[in-house]
């Protein structure tokens, strides 16, 4: 067994001092009581589906106010207008690079031997004759 240096068994003699001087942690707490249970439930004798809407033009209020009542002819939102702008078709990511060239990028797959899929993407030119 190796001898012990002198400054070494001088700190642990001065961290096991240390360790002594730290008070007791204190008592842990008494249990703390149960949280009381909760309330039960009120009883709501509400049906959705017995609910009519009011008249929306039926003032009610002050006669100073200004009551607009209307519909829109189509529904609330012109959809059909919607659709169009929105209408999906593919996307092509191409450009002119001048007169009768067009620049893109696609991708594209191709199958491999041993049942691979190669997922490339690729950029092209195109030059019109």
């Amino acid at each position: 067994m190796a001898a012990v240096p002198e400054a070494e068994r001088e700190m642990s003699l001065a961290l096991l001092l240390a360790l002594q001087s730290v008070p007791a942690a204190p008592p842990a707490p008494a249990t703390p009581a149960p949280p009381a249970p909760a309330p039960a439930p009120l009883a709501v004798d509400f049906d959705l589906a017995q609910v009519k809407p009011a008249d929306r033009c039926a003032s009610e209020g002050d006669v100073s106010e200004i009551l607009v009542c209307g519909r829109r002819p189509g529904g609330t939102y012109d959809l059909a207008k919607w659709a169009r702008v929105f209408e999906t078709g593919p996307l092509r990511a191409e450009t002119a690079i001048g007169r009768r060239a067009t620049a893109g990028a696609y991708v594209e797959s191709a199958a491999m031997p041993g049942g691979a899929v190669s997922k490339r993407a690729m950029v092209g030119v195109k030059i019109k004759f």
